[in-house]
C-alpha cells in the first residue's frame, strides 16, 4: 500500500517585490517557527500511518492463511464434556477413531504424526447423537471412526474390520453397524 513516500516541498520561493526586506525576513521567521512546530507532528503521523499499513497487510495475511487452511479442510473438531464445557480441540484430519470406555471415551488423535489419545468425559453414545460430528461414523458399541482416516474395509473371519491411514489397530465392525457401514461406505448413506 505505501510503497513510495511523496516529498511535498515545504518552502516557496519567497520573494521581496511586495513586501522587502523586512517582509522576506518576517516570512523566513514564520516559516521556520511553522517548521520547528509542524515537522515533529508530521514525522509522528507519517509513522502511524506506515505502521497502520504493515498491520493492514498483516491482517490480510492471516486472513488469507486462514481462508487457505479452511479449504484445505483445516477445520477442528471440538469435544465437550458432560457439562458442556470444550475439553478437546484437534484439526479434523487428526483424529483417528473414539473408542468407549464406560462413561468416558478414549479419543485417539494424531499429535505431531504419533497417535496419542485424549480421556473425554462423555459417553460415546452421547457423541454419536450430537450430530456435531459428520466425520465420524459409529461402527461398533465400542467405537466412532473417523471416516477421512478409513484407509479400507476388509473381510475376515470374524466379521468386518476398517484399516485406517495411520494407527496399528484395526477397527472391528459389529453386526448392528455392518450394514449401516457399508451403505456409507458404497455410497449409499
Amino acid at each position: 500500500i505505501m510503497s513510495r513516500t511523496y516529498q511535498v516541498p515545504l518552502d516557496r520561493p519567497l520573494e521581496s517585490r511586495k513586501a522587502g526586506k523586512l517582509g522576506v525576513f518576517i516570512k523566513r521567521a514564520v516559516r521556520a517557527l511553522t517548521r520547528f512546530y509542524i515537522s515533529p507532528v508530521v514525522t509522528d503521523q507519517d509513522a502511524y500511518n506506515e505502521a497502520v499499513c504493515r498491520a493492514s497487510m498483516q491482517i490480510q495475511k492471516y486472513i488469507q492463511n486462514q481462508e487457505n487452511s479452511r479449504n484445505e479442510g483445516g477445520e477442528n473438531m471440538n469435544f465437550y464434556a458432560l457439562g458442556g464445557k470444550l475439553s478437546f480441540s484437534t484439526n479434523k484430519k487428526n483424529v483417528l477413531y473414539i473408542e468407549s470406555a464406560d462413561n468416558y471415551s478414549n479419543i485417539h488423535y494424531l499429535n505431531e504424526g504419533k497417535e496419542d489419545t485424549f480421556i473425554l468425559h462423555n459417553s460415546l453414545k452421547n457423541l454419536d447423537n450430537e450430530k456435531k460430528y459428520p466425520e465420524l461414523l459409529r461402527c461398533h458399541r465400542g467405537y466412532m471412526v473417523n471416516i477421512i482416516n478409513v484407509k479400507l474395509l476388509r473381510k475376515e473371519k470374524e466379521g468386518l474390520v476398517i484399516e485406517l491411514t495411520q494407527g496399528s489397530r484395526p477397527i472391528p465392525v459389529s453386526r448392528t453397524y455392518y450394514e449401516r457401514v457399508v451403505k456409507f461406505f458404497a455410497g449409499e448413506k
